[in-house]
């Protein structure tokens, strides 16, 4: 079976309909994985990586700090990634032109992707808001079905 399907299954068994239990999910999932060499080494890895990639950031954030290792342009971070997953991290003294213009673009996009989903956000706030105002004991789903309801009768 494939890491991605326990997860699915997992997910399925700790899902009550309004939240997932993730330590249910867990507690479900990981005998699976356990009982699957390949998938523990897998998995493993994946969080081997997230840990070194945690760390990195810290000791990024820690020399950040440091007054003898600031750069002329103390806005900047001592290292950054040049990757979307920060697969590779790179000091930013060492860093190339083509490599920074890179870190520019995974910046852009990273801010135009929580502009666009704040947008949304705000869309679905202001088009909800007569129906809170009725009822503020409602959640966003019975508000998004009473909103549905009365565009489907006008």
């Amino acid at each position: 079976m494939r890491h991605k399907d326990i997860v699915q299954q997992a997910i399925s068994f700790a899902n009550d309909g309004i939240r997932i239990d993730r330590h249910k999910a867990i507690e479900f999932g990981f005998p699976m994985i356990e009982a699957n060499r390949e998938l523990l080494v897998e998995g493993a890895k994946r969080d081997f990586a997230r840990s070194v990639k945690e760390a990195a950031t810290k000791q990024m954030r820690r020399m950040a700090t440091d007054t003898d290792a600031q750069s002329c342009f103390d806005m900047l971070r001592r290292r950054y990634a040049l990757d979307d997953e920060a697969k590779v991290i790179k000091e930013t003294d060492f860093l190339r032109e083509m490599e920074l213009d890179r870190i520019i673009a995974i910046r852009e996009k990273s801010v135009a992707d929580d502009m666009q989903h704040l947008s949304a956000l705000k869309e679905v706030r202001a088009s909800l808001k007569p129906i809170w105002r009725a009822h503020p004991d409602w959640t966003l789903g019975e508000c998004e079905r009473a909103f549905r309801n009365v565009r489907l009768a006008a």
